[in-house]
């Protein structure tokens, strides 16, 4: 009988990079038992599947290759029987240290250093100790800050393997190294002039721009990061339970369930719960991007997260609520949420650059092509020291100065010009990764509309003129905060109405407003409670069932016993919506809209919008739903971007293959997104698929330049061909024209056309 299948997530400290991240699953995935193996980076965990696990034979794997091993922070057994877990939320996890500062400060000393190594080397500048100035300037870069790189390269080659910061090892070393010999073996060492060219400048430069991508590949950690505390933020950390002695304030993590818990007016839903007494109003748009405050009375579910609203429900007098708790903390929406988060982020394959994976054929071929150097020219009459310094030309000249450089630069103009554009780029892979995008998911609420109500139409019956219908709901609405009040209270003073005085002002959470208006009654609110007097409902319910199938908000206006008419409101469209569509569609994108809203009101602001027939709009999606909508489009093989604004766009914005965020939306929805629009204007996002399609060209372009200046050169060097035009000096100079060529390229997209 096999051994069932288990799931084991544990602790791992010392992870720095993505190479670290794909080091650690490539030996947990070696161990016995193992079938599946990922890392999350940001959390600094690993997630481990299969059967018969050791726990031990983990750690070992982990602490061999130079990590840490924290221990086994959950276990489950497996999908079929495994208990619902019940952990702690995640704020109350102890997350990793912020990384972005020591990165950044290693960035910044080995550019500071860098520069004037490279000015003395490349300007030529002569002056006593200057060699030495060199050397120690580039030995703090190389030695000091670039510190990780050595400790990566060589974690790597304990295992036989090697990437990026294997190659930027070694041609580092092997700079700095022959540098540093030609300084020692001269004559008179301290003078200058006996030098021949040196390489310091060489080893530095290419040591600090790898470290400048270290930085910004922690700034995009952090971004991550963010996300989950803002997420988290959402869960009050205590609430107060309610027992026979009295209301205490415990912490949330304490509730269980059948706890009885009060929530006042103005505060957040601490876990799933049902409504035991009291009648209110929740905002639940964070959640579930529904515009409208959700009525809540006894009975009904409400949510973690969600806000009481309290007297804000038709004006009506509301307070407390008294729910009893039917999920633990642990289980509750927001913990689903981040979980969700989290889980999207450990299961997106970190990119994957194209120098990083030549880098495991290219390493072991330069060593190949320089032990053959060393070996094979003393026996074709070249002496040892020729052989020598022929193999470290070799070394030398394959160090990646312009391969360092290709994607960097790129992505700094890049970033620049989408500012200029309004789009915040906050991690930059995003940016790159856009270009292959072939859906793009829209949210509605907020995102293709305003998330604000307008009125549509005012229907007037009898009587009764449009004018009439609207003053008189105005008058009554002007007592209330609700926003649909507020639109209706807007449209009559937009319109010129004068509003009446209201007096005896009261109402109904959930179904309406009622005051004295000239003497009379005037209600406003659903149909069955301003038809309740007088059964005069039956003539509008065509037209209120007609609008409400396109995703109108309607509310009834009655006076005594007669119905006068009603009003119709709905959310508005985005200026430049149609014309953004519009756009996407021309660069071959297909769109989805998806919303926790009616699928009436989905399906008119996509009509609306222009989308077309291969596009797609659902709505009632939960943000689950939403997360689970882009993993079915990646099963079908599609590249996916999200755009969102709210809370309940974090995991799928998390799970996308790009997340992008409204600037306009919720703290939680764009500390999760990679790409912000910093304005309204949807035009941003067209010009951001335009950027991100040139970036990638342009990086594709300053590969090109690099390797056919290490593919051209290494044959040079290997056979002594370079002694003929200047040695080391041609060298130098063919690096720093590859160099030149690709920054003059990148800068090109200062101006480069985006349509």
């Amino acid at each position: 009988m096999s051994a069932p299948s288990e799931t084991l997530t544990l602790g791992v400290g010392g992870m720095t990079c993505a190479s670290c991240a794909r080091s650690v699953e490539g030996v947990l995935g070696d161990v016995a038992g193992v079938r599946a193996a990922s890392v999350n980076l940001l959390t600094h965990t690993a997630r481990v599947e299969g059967e018969g696990l050791d726990a031990e034979a983990l750690r070992r794997a982990i602490e061999e290759i130079g990590f840490e091993f924290k221990g086994i922070t959950s276990d489950s057994a497996g999908a079929n029987d495994a208990p619902e877990q019940d952990v702690a939320p995640h704020k109350k996890r102890e997350l990793p240290a912020d990384e972005v500062r020591p990165a950044r400060l290693r960035a910044i000393v080995a550019l500071l250093l860098a520069l004037p190594a490279a000015v003395i080397n490349m300007a030529g500048l002569k002056f006593p100790f200057s060699a030495w100035v060199q050397a120690v300037l580039a030995a703090i870069v190389v030695f000091g800050a670039g510190a990780p790189l050595w400790r990566t390269a060589l974690l790597r080659a304990r295992h036989a393997r090697a990437n990026m910061d294997t190659l930027v090892s070694i041609g580092a070393l092997a700079a700095y190294g022959s540098s540093l010999w030609q300084v020692l073996t001269a004559v008179t060492p301290l003078d200058d002039c006996e030098h021949g060219h040196l390489e310091f400048e060489t080893a530095a430069v290419i040591v600090a721009f790898v470290l400048l991508g270290r930085w910004l590949e922690a700034r995009a950690k952090g971004v991550a990061r963010s996300s989950l505390e803002a997420l988290t933020a959402l869960q009050p950390e205590t609430a107060l339970r309610v027992r026979a002695g009295g209301e205490e304030r415990v912490p949330v993590e304490a509730l269980r369930k059948g706890d009885l818990v009060r929530v006042p007016p103005g505060a957040r839903v601490p876990v799933d719960a049902i409504v035991v007494e009291g009648e209110s109003a929740l905002d639940e748009s964070l959640l579930t991007g529904e515009s409208l405050p959700v009525p809540k009375k006894p009975g009904d579910p409400v949510v973690s997260g969600a806000l009481n609203t309290g007297p804000q429900m038709f004006g009506a007098v509301l307070g407390a609520l008294l729910v009893r708790v039917e999920r633990p903390a642990s289980q509750s929406t927001v913990a689903r949420i981040v979980r969700l988060v989290e889980d999207a982020q450990a299961g997106k394959a970190e990119v994957q650059r194209f120098a990083d994976r030549v880098s495991a054929v290219f390493v072991p071929v330069v060593l190949t092509l320089a032990a053959l150097t060393l070996g094979l020219w003393p026996l074709f009459g070249a002496s040892g020291e020729d052989a020598l310094l022929r193999a470290i030309a070799v070394l030398v000249i394959a160090c990646p100065c312009a391969l360092g450089l290709a994607t960097p630069t790129a992505m700094v103009v890049a970033t620049g010009r989408a500012a200029k554009l309004g789009l915040l780029v906050r991690d930059i892979a995003a940016l790159e990764r856009l270009a292959s995008v072939t859906d793009i998911v829209l949210d509605k609420t907020g995102t293709l509309t305003e998330g604000k109500l307008r009125v549509r139409q005012v229907v007037a019956f009898g009587t009764a003129t449009e004018a009439d219908v609207l003053a008189l709901a105005a008058s009554v609405e002007a007592r209330s905060e609700h926003p649909v009040a507020v639109a209706i209270v807007a449209e009559a003073r937009t319109s010129g109405l004068t509003l009446e005085s209201a007096e005896a002002f009261a109402g109904e959470a959930g179904r309406g407003v009622r005051a004295i208006v000239n003497g009379a009654e005037i209600r406003v609110g659903k149909r069955d409670y301003c038809s309740a007097q007088s059964g005069a409902g039956a003539p509008i319910e065509g037209s209120i069932d007609a609008l409400a199938g396109e995703g109108a908000t309607t509310v009834v206006v009655s006076r005594g016993a007669s119905i006068l008419g009603f009003v119709a409101l709905e959310d508005t469209l985005r200026s430049g919506a149609v014309r953004a569509v519009d756009a996407l569609h021309a660069r071959g994108l297909r769109l989805h809209m998806v919303s926790g809203d009616r699928d009436g009101a989905v399906r008119h602001i996509a009509s609306l919008a222009g989308f077309a027939g291969r596009d797609k709009a659902v709505g009632g999606i939960s943000p689950e739903g939403k997360a689970g909508y882009v993993a079915a489009l990646h099963n079908m093989g599609r590249v996916v971007a999200f755009l969102g604004d709210g809370v309940n766009d974090a995991p799928a914005i998390a799970a996308a293959d790009v997340g992008l965020a409204m600037g306009t939306g919720t703290e939680v929805a764009a500390a999760g997104a990679g790409l912000i629009l910093k304005t309204s204007d949807l035009d941003v996002l067209d010009a951001a698929f335009g950027l991100s399609r040139a970036t990638l060209r342009l990086i594709r372009q300053n590969l090109g330049w690099a390797f056919v200046y290490n593919l051209a050169g290494i044959p040079l060097a290997a056979f002594g061909l370079l002694e003929l035009v200047g040695g080391p000096i041609f060298a130098s100079a063919t690096m720093a024209l590859s160099s030149v060529t690709v920054v003059t390229n990148s800068l090109r997209l200062r101006g480069i056309r985006l349509g």
